[in-house]
């Protein structure tokens, strides 16, 4: 006769054991999903919001239409921000420059009076691609308009700080308020009046530097 096999089944521990390896699978499936979803729906409204408030950054449009219950456009001004803009002009050796624009004389630097306009108010109202609790709720494209255009390309630079050339080494110049060093004492040495003196044949570069900053460079050569 054949022997009967014995089939063990599982005890009631390994059952509740597995139950609760089930589960917690379960949760870490469910969970992943959320995080998906809610990505998903974030980056659908990102794209959404984009599409909507780029045009007005990109036209520099500063007012957006809104209607009311009774289909009556409403015309709203986006937010704006005063903000300046400081341009630093120089000539072609990176000296600072002054400039003078329509008759007004500015110092190396100019200071153009803008606006930064916000976009997001553009799109706030609209509940199928807004979502205040939600990621990137703060997302903006904002834009600055000038309150006057100055194109700098047709000012006139002043001398006020011309480039000084000097091309004999015996040549000097004195200038107050400048500190002056030279890239080579073997060569050629600067006192602290900016004279230059001859130390050895060679080329070297001495550089005075003005108490506000700016620095000018002369190449000296000695034979």
């Amino acid at each position: 006769m054949k022997k009967k096999k014995n089939l063990k089944g599982m005890t009631l521990v390994e059952i509740i054991i597995s139950m609760a390896v089930f589960a917690l699978l379960g949760v870490i499936l469910l969970r992943i999903g959320c995080v998906i979803d809610s990505t998903t729906k974030a980056a659908s409204r990102l794209n959404k919001r984009v599409n909507e408030q780029s045009p007005y950054a990109a036209a520099q449009v500063t007012h957006y239409v809104e209607y009311d219950e009774y289909g009556n456009a409403v015309v709203n001004e986006l937010d704006s921000t005063p903000v300046e803009i400081n341009v630093s002009v120089s000539d072609e050796h990176g000296n600072l420059k002054s400039v003078t624009i329509d008759g007004s004389r500015y110092d190396a630097e100019v200071t153009i009076n803008a606006n930064r306009y916000s976009t997001k108010n553009a799109v706030a109202g609209n509940a199928s691609i807004y979502d205040a609790s939600g990621a990137n709720s703060e997302h903006d494209l904002k834009f600055v308009q000038l309150d006057n255009t100055i194109i700098l390309s047709k000012a006139e630079l002043d001398d006020a700080n011309p480039s000084y050339d000097i091309p004999e080494h015996e040549k000097s110049y004195s200038f107050p308020e400048m500190e002056w060093v030279s890239s080579a004492d073997g060569i050629a040495t600067v006192d602290r009046n900016g004279v230059i003196n001859r130390v050895s044949a060679g080329e070297c570069t001495v550089y005075g530097t003005t108490n506000t900053g700016i620095t000018y460079q002369v190449s000296v050569e000695v034979n």
